[in-house]
Protein backbone atom coordinates (compact mmCIF):
# COMPACT_ATOMS: atom_id res chain seq x y z
CA UNK A 1 0.00 0.00 0.00
CA UNK A 2 1.63 3.50 -0.85
CA UNK A 3 1.30 5.76 1.93
CA UNK A 4 -0.35 9.27 1.03
CA UNK A 5 1.13 12.21 3.19
CA UNK A 6 -0.09 15.69 3.41
CA UNK A 7 -0.07 18.52 5.34
CA UNK A 8 -3.65 19.31 7.49
CA UNK A 9 -5.29 21.46 5.86
CA UNK A 10 -8.99 23.44 6.66
CA UNK A 11 -10.72 26.05 4.42
CA UNK A 12 -13.94 28.31 4.95
CA UNK A 13 -16.29 27.94 1.69
CA UNK A 14 -16.02 31.17 -0.58
CA UNK A 15 -19.72 31.97 0.17
CA UNK A 16 -18.65 34.03 3.01
CA UNK A 17 -15.76 35.72 1.49
CA UNK A 18 -16.16 39.33 1.83
CA UNK A 19 -19.73 38.80 2.83
CA UNK A 20 -22.42 40.70 5.62
CA UNK A 21 -23.71 39.29 8.40
CA UNK A 22 -26.14 40.31 10.61
CA UNK A 23 -25.05 40.79 14.39
CA UNK A 24 -26.88 38.14 17.17
CA UNK A 25 -27.89 36.42 14.29
CA UNK A 26 -26.50 32.75 13.98
CA UNK A 27 -24.16 32.43 10.99
CA UNK A 28 -23.06 28.71 9.66
CA UNK A 29 -19.34 28.77 8.49
CA UNK A 30 -18.44 25.95 6.93
CA UNK A 31 -15.53 24.58 4.95
CA UNK A 32 -13.57 21.04 3.73
CA UNK A 33 -10.54 19.74 5.67
CA UNK A 34 -7.94 17.33 4.67
CA UNK A 35 -4.62 15.81 5.55
CA UNK A 36 -3.58 12.28 3.00
CA UNK A 37 -4.67 9.00 4.66
CA UNK A 38 -3.85 10.75 8.17
CA UNK A 39 -7.54 11.65 8.58
CA UNK A 40 -8.92 14.83 10.51
CA UNK A 41 -9.66 14.49 14.45
CA UNK A 42 -11.05 18.31 14.83
CA UNK A 43 -10.85 21.59 12.64
CA UNK A 44 -10.69 24.49 15.27
CA UNK A 45 -12.43 28.37 14.67
CA UNK A 46 -10.92 31.43 15.65
CA UNK A 47 -12.60 34.45 15.88
CA UNK A 48 -10.33 36.79 18.10
CA UNK A 49 -6.90 36.67 15.94
CA UNK A 50 -5.88 33.09 16.61
CA UNK A 51 -6.54 33.91 20.64
CA UNK A 52 -8.57 31.23 21.51
CA UNK A 53 -10.38 28.44 19.08
CA UNK A 54 -13.54 26.62 19.17
CA UNK A 55 -14.02 23.14 17.99
CA UNK A 56 -16.27 22.78 14.71
CA UNK A 57 -18.61 19.84 14.07
CA UNK A 58 -17.08 17.32 11.56
CA UNK A 59 -19.67 15.25 9.05
CA UNK A 60 -18.44 11.85 9.08
CA UNK A 61 -15.82 11.24 6.12
CA UNK A 62 -16.65 8.43 3.71
CA UNK A 63 -12.51 7.16 4.27
CA UNK A 64 -9.30 8.65 5.74
CA UNK A 65 -8.82 9.92 2.34
CA UNK A 66 -11.63 12.31 1.45
CA UNK A 67 -11.93 15.73 2.10
CA UNK A 68 -14.15 16.21 5.18
CA UNK A 69 -16.57 18.80 5.58
CA UNK A 70 -17.06 21.01 9.10
CA UNK A 71 -19.52 23.85 10.13
CA UNK A 72 -19.46 25.64 13.42
CA UNK A 73 -22.87 28.09 14.11
CA UNK A 74 -21.84 31.71 15.22
CA UNK A 75 -23.87 34.10 16.26
CA UNK A 76 -21.57 37.83 15.97
CA UNK A 77 -22.36 39.77 19.63
CA UNK A 78 -20.70 42.99 18.03
CA UNK A 79 -20.85 45.00 14.53
CA UNK A 80 -17.55 45.34 12.78
CA UNK A 81 -15.12 43.96 10.35
CA UNK A 82 -14.39 40.20 11.81
CA UNK A 83 -11.98 37.73 10.96
CA UNK A 84 -12.17 34.17 10.87
CA UNK A 85 -9.80 31.54 11.07
CA UNK A 86 -9.87 27.98 10.35
CA UNK A 87 -7.82 25.53 11.05
CA UNK A 88 -7.25 21.55 11.07
CA UNK A 89 -5.65 18.62 13.48
CA UNK A 90 -4.92 15.32 11.83
CA UNK A 91 -5.27 11.80 13.89
CA UNK A 92 -2.11 12.04 14.70
CA UNK A 93 -2.36 15.20 16.32
CA UNK A 94 -0.64 17.34 14.21
CA UNK A 95 -1.93 21.09 14.03
CA UNK A 96 -2.25 23.04 10.72
CA UNK A 97 1.23 25.04 10.36
CA UNK A 98 0.18 28.74 10.56
CA UNK A 99 3.10 29.30 8.10
CA UNK A 100 1.66 30.54 4.65
CA UNK A 101 3.77 28.23 2.35
CA UNK A 102 3.67 27.55 -1.19
CA UNK A 103 1.96 23.79 -2.58
CA UNK A 104 5.97 23.43 -3.85
CA UNK A 105 7.81 21.44 -3.18
CA UNK A 106 5.65 19.50 0.09
CA UNK A 107 2.52 20.82 0.19
CA UNK A 108 1.00 24.48 0.85
CA UNK A 109 0.39 25.94 4.76
CA UNK A 110 -0.73 28.06 6.46
CA UNK A 111 -4.28 28.80 8.74
CA UNK A 112 -7.30 29.74 5.76
CA UNK A 113 -8.34 33.70 7.37
CA UNK A 114 -11.21 35.25 5.64
CA UNK A 115 -12.89 38.76 6.49
CA UNK A 116 -16.74 39.02 7.07
CA UNK A 117 -18.55 42.48 7.96
CA UNK A 118 -20.71 42.82 10.38
CA UNK A 119 -23.72 44.61 10.72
Amino acid sequence: MTRVTGKCAAGVTPRLIGSTVSVNKTTYIGGVAFSGNKGISEVDISLDGGDSWQIATLKRPLSNLTWVLWEYPWQPTSSGSKTLIARAVDMEGNVQDPQVEPPAPDGSSGYHTITVSVV
